[in-house]
């Protein structure tokens, strides 16, 4: 234990109380986008030009658990966010956001968006950057709407948002 009752440095080292960095997956293709939850973490594997697809990867926290990947065939992923149920992505050449279950399976369009860069989930909507657009686009997580314009404030590539604004 390191520092506190119960609490595991997932395969880190401990130093005087404190757990150093763990190497949670090596060679990778390209790692982009990194988000976690109370028992995985999940990321996006760019790919290549030479062809070699993106990927949606993720790991127990558990100590001796091995990577594994959801989904595959990605055109150069950027963006990663997580809810309950599912990891949200975006595909910068594919043009697209979509989503999958956090256990895996596949994958479902939220919406066709050329130039999708960042995303993030905030109050059951999922928002994401349009670059090619210039524009900031929300939908419900439920599928259930239209996607919606929100802003356009020209070029974004990375977004945050509190309970009133986004920032760009």
């Amino acid at each position: 234990h390191c520092g506190a009752c119960n609490h595991s440095c997932f395969g880190g080292f401990c130093d005087d109380g404190v757990c150093q960095p763990a190497i949670l997956a090596a060679s990778q293709q390209s790692p982009v986008a990194v988000a976690a939850s109370a028992t995985h973490v999940y990321w996006l594997n760019q790919g290549d030009l030479s062809g070699l697809p993106g990927t949606v990867n993720r790991r127990s926290l558990t100590l001796g658990s091995q990577p594994a990947v959801l989904v595959t065939g990605l055109s150069d992923p950027r963006g990663l966010a997580l809810d309950a149920t599912h990891v949200y992505f975006t595909e910068f050449q594919g043009g697209r956001v979509s989503r999958a279950p956090l256990a895996g399976g596949a994958p479902t369009l939220v919406a066709t968006e050329a130039g999708a860069w960042d995303v993030l989930l905030r109050s059951g909507f999922v928002y994401w950057a349009g670059t090619n657009k210039g524009a900031i686009l929300r939908r419900a997580t439920s599928l259930m709407s239209l996607s919606q314009t929100i802003a356009n404030p020209g070029f974004v590539w990375d977004m945050d948002m509190d309970d009133t604004h986004v920032y760009y």
